[in-house]
């Protein structure tokens, strides 16, 4: 992620990115890190909310990953998630809906080059993003989630 955010500035497009979660020290002047914010303390949940709704992508390109419950923190706030389809991510991430999912091997230009089209797209932009929160609406989150659950239920018992 910190590759395709200094590559985005490189070529051009002035972009800053913010980790939530790590620990690590920030080593570029487009990097700020925040350790951790707990969503049961309200102050920092709020927190955590300002900086996805003041955010314009989420981007997590992990090489491995579980489920990624941020993938759907930041489509039920209308952003649009960038990862590599890896693990459990498109079980998340139904890729052009709530994100794009890059083959891990494409590198970090390739990445960077896709998301300064989009953003310099503001129409495509915004048709991604309210695409992304109407996906979040539909099709993952806990209410979808349980409807679905238990047509499956009902449907087994029927058999």
């Amino acid at each position: 992620s910190i590759k395709v955010v200094d590559y985005m500035n490189k070529i051009g497009c002035k972009t800053h990115l913010t980790i939530v979660g790590s620990n690590q020290k920030a080593k570029s002047k487009n990097l700020s890190v925040i350790n951790f914010l707990d969503k049961n303390n309200n102050k920092q949940k709020k927190k955590l909310i300002n900086l996805i709704q003041s955010s314009h992508f989420n981007i997590l390109m992990s090489k491995a990953e579980g489920y990624g419950v941020v993938f759907i923190e930041a489509s039920s706030l209308g952003l649009y998630n960038i990862a590599y389809n890896v693990g459990g991510v498109s079980g998340a991430i139904k890729n052009k809906f709530n994100g794009k999912l890059f083959n891990k091997k494409d590198n970090y230009k390739v990445i960077a080059r896709y998301l300064v089209r989009l953003f310099n797209n503001k129409e495509n932009y915004n048709k991604k993003s309210i695409s992304s929160y109407n996906y979040y609406h539909q099709n993952i989150n806990w209410t979808s989630i349980s409807d679905k659950f238990n047509k499956m239920i009902n449907n087994l018992i029927k058999k």
